[in-house]
Order: C-alpha cells, then sequence, then structure tokens
C-alpha cells in the first residue's frame, strides 16, 4: 500500500466492495496499492470498508487471504 486516507468526491467514483456509487461530496475510504509495476486506487464506502473488515475477521481469512468482494455482500445482504 502506497497511501491510505478519506477523501471527499469531487466526482463520482465505484465502491470496490458494492460497486455502487460514492456520490459526489461524501467522504470514502482511499488506498492507493502497486502490484507488480501496476498502481491502482481502491475506493469505498466508508461503511462497505467497515462492513468488510467485519466480514474478513468473521471468515477467518489473513491478510494475505482474498479480501471479500461484491458477490459476499450481496450473500451477506439478502440473508
Amino acid at each position: 500500500m502506497l497511501s491510505d486516507g478519506t477523501p471527499v468526491a469531487r466526482k463520482p467514483h465505484r465502491c470496490a466492495s458494492c460497486h455502487g456509487t460514492i456520490p459526489v461530496g461524501q467522504k470514502y475510504h482511499a488506498q492507493v496499492q502497486k502490484d507488480g509495476g501496476d498502481l491502482f486506487t481502491v475506493r469505498e464506502h466508508d461503511t462497505c470498508r467497515r462492513v468488510g473488515w467485519s466480514l474478513h475477521h468473521y471468515l477467518g481469512l489473513l491478510d494475505g487471504d482474498e479480501w471479500p468482494g461484491p458477490e459476499d455482500f450481496r450473500e451477506l445482504f439478502a440473508a
């Protein structure tokens, strides 16, 4: 991870967790990461980030394991 913060959206973004829209003016979680030679930014609603961490721990995943994705969120909220 290269940077981690909670900016305010100046334009709409797509949440990496639920794939919903992060609207202009909303605070969100942003993390710049590097994978090989590629740089990318992961953007999430603050709520999705908190639910993601809870789900990650509930499922017993370790730091190196795959992060819960949109299908996990849909499954969780459909119950």
